[in-house]
C-alpha cells in the first residue's frame, strides 16, 4: 500500500487538565476542564495530516498496557494506519500529565518512567518507507530515525524532521533531511545565533534545503530556494491550550508539501491549522478540517492563493 506520509517517533497517552492556577505543594486545586488524548510530536503530526485528508501510517512501539491500547486506538480514530506499530510485552507505554493554567496558558508536564523499547533499525520495513511520499520524523528515536531517513533518501522520499532540542545524533540526521522545522528552543544552542534569521543560514549548511523555525506567538521564519521569509502568527479567540501547536504545524506543513506548495505557502497554511487547534484542550481535539482551514485563511488573509512549486 502507498502512503502520503509515514510517521516515526514518540507516541504518548496524555492526561490533560485546565486549572485556575498552578497548585503549590501541600495544596489542591479543582480542574476547570479535563481530557485524555493521544500525544507525541510525529504521531500528532500524522494525526493532523490525516484529518486534513492525507493517507498516513505511523511506526512506533507501545507497551501491552492500557495506555498502549489507547495510543493505537486514538491514531486509528484519526484515520492513521497503525498496522505496522509494534507491541512490547510487559512494557509501560509513554504517559504524560499536562496541567494548563487557565489565566496564562502556561503548562507543566509530568512524564512517567516508560519502559517500552525505542524502535530499532531492524524493526523497519523498507518497503513501507520506500512507498511513502513523505517520511515525518521527530528526534525521539535516534537509531531508527537515522535508518529510516537513509532508506527514504535511497528511494527519493522527502524527509521532514521535527526537533525541539539539539541531540547527539542531530548533525548526522540533518544530512538526510529535506525539510527541517525546529522550534525556537533549538536554534540558539545549535547555532549560537541570537537572531533566528541568521540561524537559518547556519542550519542550511547542514543539509536541509527547506527550513522553518517556529517562534510561537511571534510566528515563524523560513528559507527555501526562493529565499527567506517571515510570517506572523494568526490570532484566534478563545485560546484554550497551545499544547501540540508545533506538532500540528508539522503535520499541516507535510500535508501542504503534498500539494506541491512553496515553503512560504506551506508555512502560512500550517500556521492557520496550528492556530485553530488552540481553540480546544490538548494537541488533537481542536485539529480543524481542510474546509475549516481554507475558510479561516480566506477570512484572515488579504488573498489566499498558495504558490505552487
Amino acid at each position: 500500500m502507498r502512503y502520503d506520509i509515514v510517521g516515526l517517533g514518540l507516541c504518548t497517552h496524555d492526561y490533560l487538565a485546565v486549572v485556575p492556577h498552578m497548585p503549590a505543594f501541600e495544596t489542591g486545586v479543582k480542574m476547570l476542564q479535563s481530557d485524555e488524548q493521544g500525544g507525541g510530536p510525529a504521531s500528532t503530526g500524522v494525526a493532523a495530516a490525516s484529518r486534513l485528508g492525507a493517507q498516513c501510517a505511523f511506526l512506533a512501539r507501545v507497551g501491552d498496557d492500557t495506555s498502549g491500547r489507547f495510543i493505537v486506538n486514538a491514531l486509528q480514530q484519526d484515520g492513521v494506519d497503525t498496522s505496522r506499530m509494534l507491541t512490547e510485552p510487559n512494557a509501560r507505554s509513554h504517559v504524560s500529565l499536562v496541567m494548563v493554567e487557565a489565566c496564562t496558558g502556561s503548562r507543566a508536564f509530568i512524564t512517567n518512567d516508560a519502559s517500552v523499547t525505542p524502535l530499532q533499525p531492524r524493526d523497519l520495513d523498507e518497503e513501507v518507507i520506500a512507498r511513502a511520499r513523505i517520511l515525518h520524523l521527530d528526534d525521539s528515536q535516534p537509531q531508527a530515525s537515522l535508518a529510516a531517513a537513509r532508506i527514504a533518501k535511497k528511494h527519493g522520499v522527502l524527509v521532514l524532521l521535527d526537533s525541539n532540542a539539539v541531540r547527539e545524533h542531530t548533525v548526522e540526521l540533518l544530512q538526510y533531511v529535506d525539510v527541517f522545522i525546529p522550534a525556537r528552543f533549538f536554534y540558539p544552542d545549535f547555532t549560537d545565533c541570537s537572531d533566528p534569521e541568521d540561524a537559518l543560514d547556519v542550519i542550511a549548511g547542514c543539509g536541509p534545503s527547506e527550513i522553518v523555525i517556529t517562534l510561537g506567538e511571534e510566528g515563524c521564519v523560513g528559507v527555501d530556494a526562493e529565499g527567506k521569509f517571515s510570517l506572523p502568527a494568526f490570532s484566534v479567540n478563545p485560546v484554550v491550550d497551545t499544547t501540540g501547536c508545533g506538532d500540528v504545524f508539522h503535520g499541516a506543513y507535510a500535508y501542504a508539501k503534498l500539494q506541491n506548495w512553496k515553503a512560504r505557502s506551506c508555512a502560512q497554511f500550517a500556521s492557520a491549522v496550528a492556530a485553530l487547534k488552540c481553540r480546544k484542550l490538548g494537541g488533537r481535539r481542536g485539529i480543524p478540517t481542510i474546509q475549516e482551514t481554507m475558510q479561516f485563511l480566506e477570512e484572515n488573509t488579504e488573498e489566499w492563493r498558495p504558490d505552487v512549486s
